[in-house]
């Protein structure tokens, strides 16, 4: 048998083995007979209760088991609610609001559509879409308009005030926006190098990858990458813009340089032929969304929408998933279960548990952290690394400090919020603090009856207009705000602020930025220890090689999703776990197979798309 103990290296020693195998597969784990029939998955997070859902939809036949190693399921998404004097607010702990269509990062830094629309990724909302459905969460879904403040009205701080950034808009007039750009220096001074772009060199074929900073750099400026783009990574993976990869983070885009020579190119190349960059593994998602149920109101309110959440924050969908796999007498749910090893048989693997017991599967589908486990299978220190190539993945801990105050009026500023850049220096910033989201933008208002639409716009009006649609997390009016704290600033920290610690530099940061003097009437505090996983530069070379090494040593018997591989937001992880679900009724599979493609993308006629038949518009260009 193969276990953690041996390592990958004992397969050549096997006895089991031949010395000459006639495929790349080692003997050891070959399925002699193909079935999924007895799944383990690892972890109760989202992509796990995702995956196990999936499964029980792809092959109802087959017995399904997650294992959680902590008392509780829903990994990093929890939700609480706390009494306040009159009622109760509700407080996010880890993701607070879900993007319908994914690809916004893109649309934001180019200030534009058709970024979106180039990278085409409406196979996230409908995996979600669905999902809430069947679920049926379709009246507890609380939409924010893409016309609400929380879709427009976004800042960031700099160098010592909060900046607004443009965004498109029916109440401000293309004169309004310029002046705005104009008279703002950390806009205006970007506004050179974005014209000019078309005309810089494309890169070389010797840049396989390189960092965001790096890439926007080349492309635009240094100002660009370290005053707005460290800005939204911060929110988005509290990671460094130095450090990230472009080309993972940023696909679409170091796509079009590589079609076309520079980004405004290729967007403008689309605009004039009516086409559209897409990957090519969204293409089954597309064909699956032409036959599918979905409630075409539901959809359209998916579509007019620019975040959405829940009545009872993000770990109500978490709870509706699980009691929906424990309804399923063919799942089971163990929490407080840890693993102390994966052993790979010849027609079975093991999950060996820490009380030295054994549980024989068909597959694993692990949607633990990377590090845990390379812990459970050893090192696979035999498969040729490039000098490009990172050998193994970090995360980031971010501590979120939640804050309610009953004053609606707290804050001069509506929105979603703002970023801090990297370019602010530690004495504007002593607090290393990411950022803060303005929670009362998005969560409704507890004056709304049920189908209206706020003032402030926060709900799209679009849900099905015969049910309830509740508009609010909260019973009391008041002004909630988080402070996101650390990042990348606390990469090699073994100790982190406390309780109180994280509140007064919460605290201390409202006032010098916000000017707010009052105490909180009630506050949260949550530290996430290494919750999102950080994609640096060669994360695409890393996840090929860890492709071909679960191809090559288990044949198909362990596969992996989650943030740690393929986008770390929650939609990208439902995503991830409807593939790799999917993926069961095919052999060998890893699912990471879209790392394997050479040229993953391809364009497609515009109005076919529309129309529900894909037509690609000729080869991808090399």
């Amino acid at each position: 048998m193969l276990s953690k103990r041996h390592g990958i290296s004992a397969l050549f020693k096997h006895p089991w083995r031949p010395l000459r195998h006639p495929t790349p597969y080692p003997a050891i784990c070959q399925l002699r007979l193909y079935t999924a029939d007895n799944v383990a998955v690892l972890g109760g997070g989202i992509t796990g209760l995702a995956t196990a859902y999936h499964i029980t939809k792809e092959i109802p036949t087959a017995e399904v088991t997650v294992y959680e190693a902590a008392p509780r399921i829903g990994g990093w998404l929890a939700s609480k609610r706390v009494d306040v004097p009159g009622g109760s607010v509700l407080f996010e702990q880890g993701p607070r609001t879900l993007r319908p269509v994914n690809g916004s990062i893109t649309a934001q830094m180019v200030c534009t559509k058709a970024a979106t629309h180039a990278s085409w990724n409406a196979n996230l909302m409908f995996v979600s879409a669905s999902k809430i459905q069947d679920l049926g969460l379709v009246n507890d879904t609380i939409f924010s308009s893409k016309t609400s403040p929380a879709a427009l009205d976004r800042y960031i701080y700099y160098p010592d005030h909060l900046v607004k950034l443009p965004a498109p808009s029916t109440q401000l007039g293309i004169a309004q926006t310029i002046a705005s750009v104009i008279s703002e220096p950390l806009l205006r001074q970007n506004l050179l190098p974005a014209l000019s772009e078309a005309f810089k060199d494309r890169r070389g074929d010797d840049i396989v990858d390189e960092s965001v900073g790096s890439f926007l750099s080349r492309r635009l400026s240094p100002a660009f990458a370290n005053n707005l783009v460290s800005a939204m990574l911060h929110g988005i993976y509290g990671g460094d813009v130095w450090q990230l990869s472009a080309k993972s983070i940023f696909p679409v885009l170091w796509e079009l340089e590589r079609r076309y020579g520079s980004i405004i190119s290729g967007l403008i190349s689309s605009w004039n032929k009516s086409e559209r960059l897409v990957r090519k593994q969204d293409l089954d998602i597309f064909q699956v969304m032409q036959n599918s149920n979905l409630d075409p109101k539901l959809l359209m309110s998916f579509r007019n929408s620019a975040v959405y959440t829940f009545k009872d924050g993000i770990g109500q969908f978490i709870d509706r998933l699980a009691k929906r796999l424990r309804e399923n007498p063919k799942v089971r749910i163990k929490t407080d279960t840890k693993i102390s090893g994966i052993q790979c048989e010849r027609n079975h693997i093991d999950v060996e548990l820490s009380d030295q017991t054994k549980a024989h599967h068909s597959h694993i589908i692990s949607t633990i952290s990377a590090p845990a486990l390379k812990n459970l299978t050893g090192d696979h220190s035999n498969v040729h690394f490039s000098p490009q190539t990172p050998r193994d993945m970090r995360a980031t801990t971010v501590q979120v400090v939640s804050l309610y105050y009953p004053d609606p009026n707290l804050i001069p500023y509506t929105g979603f919020g703002y970023l801090i850049p990297q370019s602010i220096p530690f004495e504007q910033n002593p607090e290393r603090a990411l950022g803060i989201i303005f929670d009362s933008s998005y969560g409704g208002s507890p004056v709304q009856t049920p189908g209206s639409t706020s003032s402030g716009g926060n709900t799209s009006g679009n849900a099905p207009s015969d049910q309830s649609f509740p508009l609010s997390q909260d019973t009391v009016l008041g002004t909630k705000l988080t402070v996101m704290l650390g990042g990348h600033y606390w990469d090699g920290y073994t100790h982190y602020p406390s309780e109180q610690e994280a509140l007064d530099f919460a605290i201390s940061l409202l006032y010098r930025h916000l000017n707010i003097t009052s105490p909180p009437t009630a506050y949260n505090v949550a530290l996430q220890k290494d919750c999102i996983p950080q994609y640096t530069v060669g994360h695409s070379s890393l996840m090929l090689a860890r492709h071909k090494q679960l191809r090559d040593f288990y044949g198909g018997k362990l596969r992996v999703a989650g943030s740690w591989y393929t986008g770390v937001g929650v939609n990208d992880c439902i995503n991830a776990a409807w593939r790799v679900a999917r993926g069961l009724k095919e052999r060998f599979r890893t699912g990471l197979e879209e790392f394997a493609d050479e040229d993953p993308w391809m364009l497609v006629c515009a109005e076919c798309l529309r129309k529900g038949k894909v037509h690609e518009m000729g080869k991808s260009h090399g």
